[in-house]
């Protein structure tokens, strides 16, 4: 089998330095960029960085990243079973247990899909408080 050449890139030869900081230097704009949120469409946070790595000096990340939002989110009427389940705080398969034994109330079926009616099980979940 033979490698495919690139046609538009010319081959650079780097130091092993080089590759340990690039390697680095992405790995930490990839962790940046996956946890943070950008203020404003079209501004780009990561122009220092992108400009530092090019002159050869790395920038501080925290400086050029804001703070990730806080957004809520929505409750729906019916959950999944893995909702039930991170609710319960139980594994399927007791979940499954439960729903044979008759003791779990709320089962909806929806489009051949199991879900369960959230304000049903909160109020079982209230009956069931000492």
């Amino acid at each position: 089998m033979t490698r495919k050449k690139s046609k538009n890139k010319p081959r650079v030869n780097r130091s092993p330095e080089q590759l340990l900081a690039d390697a680095k230097l992405k790995s930490t704009l990839r962790k940046a960029q996956s946890t943070m949120q950008v203020d404003r469409p079209g501004v780009d946070k990561f122009q220092s960085v992108r400009a530092s790595q090019e002159s050869g000096h790395h920038a501080n990340i925290v400086d050029t990243v804001s703070k990730p939002k806080a957004t809520a989110k929505p409750v729906s009427l019916l959950l999944t079973v893995a909702d039930l389940c991170a609710l319960l705080k139980v594994s399927r398969s007791t979940i499954t247990r439960m729903e044979r034994d008759g003791s779990l109330p709320g089962r909806v079926m929806v489009g051949g899909s199991v879900r369960y009616h959230r304000e049903t099980i909160e109020c079982w979940l209230r009956e069931r408080v000492v």
